[in-house]
């Protein structure tokens, strides 16, 4: 605790200005100062109230003021509510009381709430040149708001109660002036800029844009996700015959060859199917109808015409396989199996325990391949099948091709060899990339002409939207402009909105996001 008492003669009056020094009384007014090392500071000052000389003044006994050290009926110093101005807008009521509290400025976090509402806001908002436009959530998918940033000045300027397209409309033309307005592609927005402000050129956002066409992609690749499986599985597989030819070049270089004078032949018996194929060929050179080859083999007459077409035997086509379902228990398998358990069903009935939602034959395809001889430790090398999701892949679609790693680039080639309309998604991804990277304008009209002419129905729908919006999306591939700002001021927005635990109204939010930034 201070105890101070000014030393001045007199006052000047605050009312009429003139000098006095007759003493009409004391009076003890308690102040607090900023802390001193770990102690708070408390002023008792000793104020004088003096009568005012001048007849004409009405003021007939005035307080002396405390310079511009103290506010008039103020209880703290001008200093210390400026820090707890900055702690406030920061960190808002709760957090701001406790860190107050611990640096040694207590107040409450009602006190800390005041002290923000206290400060001012200026009347008028100065008209951006560049204005950006976005939305964001009160609560996600119940409640939005608008928010305006000066895109010059990197600052937001206003927030608005909702994304209404009259609160929008009516906000641009209180303000007149805007020359360029870049926004998300809601039509409420573009609707309102339309209204409201039609001098200004409309911009779509770049990466909303971009975000569109991902959808689209994603979309499309949704009603493949067959060939996502199957790629991801022929990666998988050509992967372990490599490695099965690493180790199979390494345990051929630690043997020693035999030397044999006489090349021996492996013969490989024929199975029953190559054996039928002989038997139909051998009787139609001795000139068998389809019908007596039928009553003498017991083929079907579609097999034996398919057969008479080859010289040699065909084989069978073998259709692609999903990827097991016991897949994610294969290491438990493996170790069952190398420990004697060889039955499929009783390794069913194991995992089937620890949550595995297949059926019993869904192990045995798995396990058929392991060695069944004990003496065989030697188990194939597992196929791991990595997971390739749509929305990944979309992603990947509008990527360069060389920029990626050797792994992407193999999982894409065979997408694209069981799925072709990926593959020409891609070129038209990678090409709209392109020319929204690097603001090529002129590229755009035959961007859209090949996207409506193309047979995937989700990049038509994309090229359409894209006909709508002409003008804005124009404007995004020839103007530096876009929401990226935006975007940041509205993920700060959320930052302070949760601080604040949904609690706060939208006027406290609106001073700590507007003024805090200025």
């Amino acid at each position: 605790m201070l105890e101070l008492s000014s030393t001045s003669v007199g006052q000047p009056c605050p009312e009429c200005g003139e000098f006095c020094s007759k003493l009409h009384s004391y009076y003890s007014r308690n102040i607090r100062d900023l802390p001193w090392a770990i102690y708070v500071i408390r002023i008792n000052w000793k104020v004088r109230k003096f009568y005012c000389e001048n007849e004409s003044c009405f003021r007939k006994v005035f307080c002396e003021r405390l310079g511009e050290t103290v506010a008039p009926y103020a209880r703290r110093t001008k200093r210390l509510s400026q820090c707890l101005n900055k702690i406030g807008f920061a960190l808002g009521g709760n957090m701001g009381s406790k860190l107050a509290i611990f640096l040694g400025m207590p107040v409450s976090s009602s006190t800390m709430l005041r002290i923000i509402y206290s400060i001012k806001e200026d009347q008028e908002i100065t008209t951006p040149r560049v204005l950006g436009i976005d939305d964001w959530a009160f609560r996600k998918g119940k409640t939005y708001g608008t928010i305006l940033v000066d895109l010059e000045k990197r600052k937001p300027i206003d927030l608005l109660p909702n994304r209404e397209m009259e609160t929008v409309k009516k906000w641009l033309e209180d303000h007149p002036g805007i020359e360029i307005i870049s926004r998300d592609r809601a039509s409420c927005y573009s609707q309102a800029a339309k209204l409201g402000a039609p001098q200004a050129i409309q911009v779509a956002d770049r990466w909303h844009l971009l975000k569109n066409l991902g959808d689209a992609l994603k979309r499309m690749l949704d009603k493949h996700n067959a060939e996502l499986r199957l790629a991801a599985k022929d990666i998988a597989q050509a992967s372990r015959q490599e490695k099965n030819e690493v180790v199979q070049q390494q345990e051929l270089k630690m043997l020693e060859p035999e030397k044999t004078n006489e090349p021996q032949e492996k013969t490989v018996p024929l199975s029953k199917f190559e054996l039928n194929f002989l038997e139909v060929k051998r009787l139609r050179n001795e000139g068998h109808s389809i019908r007596s080859i039928h009553r003498q083999t017991g083929l079907h007459r579609q097999t034996i015409k398919k057969y008479m077409k080859y010289e040699k035997y065909p084989g069978i086509a073998v259709s692609a396989s999903k990827p097991s379902l016991a897949l994610p228990f294969e290491a438990y398998l493996r170790k069952r199996w190398g420990e004697g358990q060889t039955n499929h069903k009783a390794l069913w009935r194991e995992i089937k325990e620890k949550g595995f939602m297949g059926s019993s034959q869904s192990v045995y395809r798995l396990v058929c391949k392991y060695p069944k001889d004990p003496s065989v430790k030697k188990l194939p090398p597992p196929l791991v099948i990595r997971t390739w999701s749509a929305q990944r892949v979309s992603l990947l679609l509008s990527k360069p091709f060389e920029d990626q790693d050797k792994e992407t680039q193999d999982y894409l080639r065979a997408l694209y060899k069981r799925c072709p309309e990926a593959n020409r998604a891609s070129q038209l991804a990678r090409k709209f990339k392109e020319m929204t990277d690097k603001l090529r304008k002129k590229r755009l009209d035959t961007w859209i002409a090949k996207a409506l002419e193309s047979d995937i129905p989700a990049l038509k729908n994309f090229a359409k939207g894209l006909q709508q919006d002409y003008d804005a999306v124009k404007a995004a591939v020839s103007l530096k402009w876009s929401n990226g700002q935006v975007e940041g001021q509205v993920n700060r927005l959320k930052n302070i909105k949760r601080q604040m635990y949904g609690r706060a109204s939208f006027d406290l939010l609106r001073k700590r996001v507007i003024l805090d930034s200025s």
